[in-house]
């Protein structure tokens, strides 16, 4: 790890996460900021983590930046999920803070973005997912920058159903053994 995080912080967000999860409490984050047409492509819609978001015992907080209200209401009414936020924290502008919460959380899932790489950054346990192999990989099926990450890669470009389905399982498990 080559962050780290505001005790300060860490110790506050903890204080927040244990009034509010009862189980497992994990990171997410589903997309970058930076959406567009041609980017669209490199990240699953929400529908596709249905088998992360219905897994037993597990508190979801968003660390998903930008205006995420209608995804909030979908995740709501599709998975009966209400994600939690940390309060005082712009997941859009404060690169400290989201280090902070993620110390206060048992694992962070998440394709690559802002959020996942300062997790990363700080030691924390994360799975990363990708729809395809890129040049982070340096040419290995890992991420060799952050080597105590997972990587979770679709078996072929976009093959979303495939792979939140193993990362549902694993994270059922890691849920069950916590």
């Amino acid at each position: 790890p080559c962050l780290k995080p505001d005790p300060e912080r860490v110790a506050a967000f903890k204080a927040q996460r244990d009034a509010v999860a009862p189980g497992v409490a994990v990171g997410i984050a589903w997309r970058s900021l930076l959406m567009t047409a041609q980017r669209q492509r490199y990240f699953a819609g929400i529908e596709e983590w249905a088998p992360v978001l219905t897994s037993p015992g597990v508190t979801f907080f968003s660390l998903q930046p930008g205006d995420i209200a209608e995804e909030e209401a979908r995740i709501a009414a599709r998975f009966g999920v209400t994600l939690q936020k940390f309060e005082g924290l712009d997941v859009r502008t404060d690169l400290d803070g989201i280090a902070a919460a993620a110390a206060a959380l048992a694992l962070v899932i998440a394709p690559m973005n802002a959020s996942s790489n300062l997790a990363a950054g700080i030691g924390m346990p994360v799975w990363f997912t990708a729809g395809h192999k890129d040049w982070s990989m340096l040419g290995t099926d890992t991420i060799p920058w952050y080597p105590w990450t997972r990587l979770f890669l679709a078996p072929r470009q976009s093959a979303w159903s495939d792979l939140y389905t193993r990362v549902g399982d694993e994270l059922a498990a890691f849920a069950a053994a916590r």
